[in-house]
């Protein structure tokens, strides 16, 4: 702003300057019109010098002025460099703070999370030494209650195991044959007898023959032919030479509508026991299933020859139903 004042200042007084010079002259043009070609010159000499002095005056303000304005625009370059670098330097220092806080945090985290983890392993530690003490314990008192333990669960397994044997062997002595049904007071002994042999089974006892022959019973008058022939083969691998498990086979076979089958398991039976009255009745009984009256009768005959009781078993059997009207077979079961 001072500049631009002094530049002002410099051309008034060149003005001022410049009209000074020339009123003299003014002043003598008006009073002497008539001068000499001479004193005009040198009045025009003098005026063509003051112009030149201020044309002079004002080219050097003039250039002043433009070294000045280069000056301060220098000035403004400079300054807005520096806002510049100044500007960057701030934004870098903000940068390096706002990494240094970033890297004070996650140090606080690892260390927190470090912190964490040691109470954890410690608690882990605590739990596998308490459950190293309690399997110690175990393993030292569940020795002596294993030991207790096995001694009566094998105690037990003995007498049921004899229970077994003994009542097996009351019941097959009862139930002499397969024919007819069992009183309720044995159906009853023979559910409890199962339970028990399927106990004997399930903790791996081996069977006995008299084990199998008593299941096979139970589940035939349950009507499980299947399950019951099953466990008559058993028997028989144990007992090859039994007649009767060999004609309960064959009662098995009839049941399941195998004749053919049944009529070779009752002959076996009959061959190793030729008196075994039950075998030649249940031959009969095929025979007439087969409409072989004939030999249905002539079985029939020896059966009874054996045990009369044939007698009114025969009146009664289904097998024989169609035959019940015939007058050869009311004259044999009289």
């Amino acid at each position: 702003m001072w500049e631009k004042y002094n530049m002002k200042m410099k051309i008034f007084a060149g003005v001022l300057i410049f009209c000074i010079s020339i009123s003299p002259v003014v002043a003598k043009k008006g009073n002497t019109p008539h001068t000499t070609n001479k004193s005009a010159q040198v009045d025009t000499n003098k005026k063509i010098d003051t112009v030149v002095v201020v044309k002079t005056v004002i080219k050097t303000d003039t250039l002043l002025i433009m070294e000045k304005g280069s000056n301060i625009k220098s000035e403004d370059n400079v300054d807005r460099s520096t806002n510049c670098l100044n500007k960057g330097l701030g934004a870098i220092s903000v940068l390096v703070n706002l990494i240094t806080l970033i890297t004070i945090i996650a140090i606080a985290i690892g260390l927190f999370e470090y912190d964490k983890w040691r109470k954890i392993r410690k608690v882990a530690e605590r739990a596998s030494n308490n459950i190293k003490r309690i399997e110690k314990e175990v393993q030292e008192k569940g020795a002596g209650i294993t030991n207790q333990i096995s001694s009566l669960i094998h105690n037990n397994i003995k007498r049921i195991e004899k229970e077994v044997q003994e009542k097996g062997a009351g019941i097959t002595d009862q139930i002499s044959s397969l024919i007819g049904k069992p009183s309720k007071e044995l159906t009853e002994q023979l559910d409890e007898l199962s339970k028990k042999i399927e106990f004997l089974e399930n903790m791996g006892l081996p069977l006995k023959f008299q084990d199998y022959m008593n299941r096979g019973i139970a589940l035939y008058f349950e009507g499980k032919y299947e399950i019951a022939l099953k466990a008559f083969d058993e028997a028989i691998k144990l007992a090859p030479k039994d007649a009767i498990v060999w004609d309960n086979k064959g009662l098995m076979l009839n049941k399941l509508g195998k004749y053919e089958e049944a009529m070779q398991a009752h002959n076996k039976a009959i061959g190793l026991d030729p008196k075994n009255a039950t075998a030649w009745y249940n031959k009969a009984c095929i025979y007439s299933l087969k409409s072989d009256k004939n030999n249905a009768f002539k079985i029939l005959s020896k059966a009874i020859e054996l045990d009369a009781n044939f007698k009114e078993q025969a009146k009664k059997d289904e097998d024989f139903e169609s035959l019940w009207n015939d007058e050869d077979f009311k004259r044999i079961v009289g």
